[in-house]
């Protein structure tokens, strides 16, 4: 990350962000209303949630079933629902959970999403298997988490998150499945990509957009 845009982030966080983040915030993204708790990833603060959430918004889930690894507040489980899917929601952060819970409810999506606690697929029972297809918007950023907030941005000093999705979500995907996540040019996206090639994924830009300070890239993941 340039330094540039570290001084950028440290001003807009600061005149911004905290105060918003330090308590429970209620806004609309996406045109769903949300509940957003503390410790969980705020959808409006920030523009991965927002891009995904209007690239899902442009495919057809009719009669599929999905899987939101690290749900949040659970935007993308919403919209994904709201498109036809019937969707598991997993969050590492009991509060992230609850949010989803709640925040289907309000948006009248609750019969279409089960939400649950989860470190990645750990908690997942038997029966949840043969996904259609798997969203995650990934704690990216290399470091270890300080706490459960910071779970939402750091991954691991390797890339842990990301290689324990690329390494054991095929066994949740039916054949032809795919995996869809976001990345930031803030981090090695080759590197990223690499681990899920190694996992046997062919994997492609689905849709990518410029911002100020860096570019966001959808992927889709593809098990060969």
């Amino acid at each position: 990350m340039s330094l540039l845009r570290r001084i950028s982030h440290f001003i807009i966080f600061h005149a911004y962000v905290r105060r918003r983040i330090s308590r429970t915030d209620e806004v609309m993204v996406s045109g769903f209303k949300l509940r957003v708790p503390t410790t969980v990833f705020h959808p409006s603060l920030y523009l991965t949630s927002r891009y995904f959430g209007r690239y899902l918004a442009t495919l057809n889930f009719h009669e599929m079933k999905g899987l939101d690894v690290g749900c949040g507040s659970g935007l993308l489980s919403l919209v994904a629902a709201s498109k036809g899917a019937r969707m598991v929601a997993l969050d590492v952060n009991p509060a992230a959970v609850t949010a989803t819970l709640e925040n289907a409810a309000t948006n009248m999506l609750s019969k279409q999403i089960i939400p649950l606690r989860s470190d990645l697929f750990a908690g997942l029972s038997a029966m949840h298997r043969n996904f259609d297809f798997i969203l995650c918007n990934p704690p990216y950023y290399p470091g270890e988490a300080a706490d459960m907030s910071g779970r939402a941005w750091h991954g691991g000093n390797r890339y842990d998150f990301l290689q324990r999705l690329a390494n054991e979500s095929a066994g949740y995907l039916r054949s032809g499945g795919s995996i869809y996540f976001i990345l930031s040019t803030d981090v090695d996206v080759d590197r990223i990509l690499s681990l899920f090639q190694n996992a046997g994924y062919h994997t492609s830009v689905a849709a990518q957009k410029r911002y100020f300070f860096e570019t966001l890239s959808i992927f889709q993941a593809t098990h060969r």
